[in-house]
């Protein structure tokens, strides 16, 4: 259901995803701003209130929205900039859109009714010792509220390096986004390889949807990549400390399961 709120707030929210460039004068990143700021954030005390904070060599850009069952709102701003003095990102001419969701159509699709609010605002954002990120100074549009790093929610179970026998399996997270790569010989120079983007789900189980592609040598003895289907689905599961992996496609997880490689020290 969210993916499909998702999609609605994509076409009506236009700031849900927006650039606020670092005008002239204004120093626009550094490797300290980007150690700082440059996650995927999540309102510690509501999860359904998220922020992305990156800088893409010309501009910072956000993702700031919230989004539940009954409402949702995004933010944007005209212009940030990093202040080496305050260690904080300054944001001018912030723009709020509220949104209703709402059940509409016999399958109960999802819509959004969205006003953008007249009145401009500004925002400080800083990161304190505990790696908390603060937002501050946006006045009545929006109150002051402190977000965990998305990073930070990772337990480190799913993510990692892992094998059983000749095929390998990893996952990595970002902007609470996974990705799994898994890698499985089947000949001297032939080998198959799955690429799955997946979300972890409240049930524990981390599910997601990619394609299969077999890499063969080519004719002048590089590596060739065949598609064999784009839109796979697979599900992992966790037992115990084993990896599960069950593929809708084919069924090629059957009978495996992975064991984390431990790197040697």
């Amino acid at each position: 259901m969210k993916k499909l709120i998702c999609a609605l707030l994509a076409a009506l929210l236009a700031c849900a995803s927006c650039s606020a460039l670092a005008e002239a004068g204004f120093p626009g990143a550094n490797e300290a701003a980007t150690a700082l700021f440059e996650h995927a954030w999540v309102n510690e005390a509501d999860p359904d209130d998220t922020l992305e904070i990156w800088f893409d060599g010309e501009a910072w850009r956000f993702s700031a929205v919230r989004l539940t069952e009954t409402d949702a709102y995004s933010v944007c701003f005209d212009v940030c900039w990093f202040d080496e003095d305050q260690n904080a990102l300054i944001c001018k001419g912030g723009l709020l859109v509220r949104g209703l969701v709402m059940e509409t159509g016999k399958e109960g699709e999802q819509a959004v009714l969205g006003d953008v609010e007249a009145d401009r605002f500004d925002a400080v954002f800083t990161v304190d010792e505990d790696s908390l990120l603060h937002w501050t100074g946006s006045g009545d549009a929006l109150e002051d509220r402190v977000f965990v790093n998305d990073d930070d929610l990772d337990d480190g179970l799913f993510t990692g390096e892992w094998e059983c026998g000749d095929t390998s399996l990893s996952i990595s997270l970002r902007r609470g986004v996974y990705s799994v790569v898994i890698f499985q010989n089947v000949g001297e120079s032939d080998a198959l390889c799955w690429e799955y983007t997946c979300t972890l789900l409240e049930t524990g189980v981390l599910d997601g949807s990619g394609s299969r592609m077999l890499q063969t040598t080519g004719e002048n003895g590089g590596p060739l990549m065949q598609y064999k289907y784009m839109h796979g689905e697979a599900a992992f599961t966790l037992s115990g400390d084993t990896l599960l992996w069950s593929d809708a496609v084919d069924d090629a997880g059957r009978d495996m399961a992975f064991h984390r490689i431990v790197s040697a020290q």
